[in-house]
């Protein structure tokens, strides 16, 4: 949902906006990506496969509560077409301008860009081969020197792509904050969002127990996968 706080006068008030497992993913996500670079960084290798299986453990939940989460989850609500993204886009640089209650149509482009990295590097690094043997992937084995060096390259450029996308997010936040002073780093911490009275409808929030099951899932399809991968070697 959109509103133009350029035609609103009166006072803003919070709305509760995201729920627990969008935040816990999201302040998830930053830690183990960046531990994920530091153990990849330092050459601590045991380090490094267990941040990858985290990350892809929390984008696997993001991708299941896109669909099944929370109304200000799921991509249905958020994800808008060429047209709409433009008409946003056109409006960016108005102040305050036109706010979204959850993700606004280029944030949601970031979102599916950002998830899309998320879940497609930790699973090539599963088969990337380091060049002398001694750091690679859990599932190398599987795959010739050759194949496996490829993936450890796209692997590389994926991680590089990565980074911009981080530095774009981080720049955006900023922009954001300072600029058009909408409160999204604090709604992302508590969960509400400040927005003019009357502007925002009741969300749809499920219960936490789906969550609770889609990581439960999640975790044993990783550790599935990190005992399959032993037994295979």
């Amino acid at each position: 949902m959109k509103i133009d706080l350029r035609s609103k006068n009166s006072e803003l008030i919070p709305y509760r906006i995201w729920d627990f497992p969008i935040r816990f993913i999201h302040w998830a996500l930053v830690l183990f990506i960046a531990l994920s670079w530091w153990s990849a960084e330092s050459g601590f290798h045991k380090i490094h496969v267990l941040s990858g299986y985290i990350v892809l453990t929390l984008a696997l939940i993001r991708l299941y509560w896109g669909f099944y989460g929370s109304a200000s989850a799921r991509f249905g609500n958020f994800v808008r077409g060429p047209q709409a993204t433009w008409s946003y886009a056109r409006q960016i640089f108005s102040r305050p301008g036109i706010i979204s209650s959850g993700h606004n149509p280029m944030g949601a482009l970031s979102v599916l860009a950002m998830l899309g990295l998320l879940l497609t590097q930790p699973l090539l690094g599963l088969f990337a081969k380091d060049i002398d043997g001694l750091h690679s992937g859990p599932l190398s084995h599987l795959v010739s020197f050759k194949v496996g060096r490829v993936i450890a390259q796209l692997h590389y450029l994926l991680f590089e792509l990565l980074i911009i996308f981080i530095v774009i997010h981080f720049l955006a936040v900023i922009f954001y904050v300072f600029y058009k002073r909408h409160g999204i780093i604090l709604a992302m911490i508590s969960g509400y969002k400040k927005l003019p009275p009357g502007s925002h409808k009741e969300a749809l929030f499920v219960p936490l127990w789906r969550a609770v099951i889609a990581l439960g899932v999640a975790i044993i399809l990783m550790l599935s996968l990190h005992f399959i991968a032993a037994e295979l070697k």
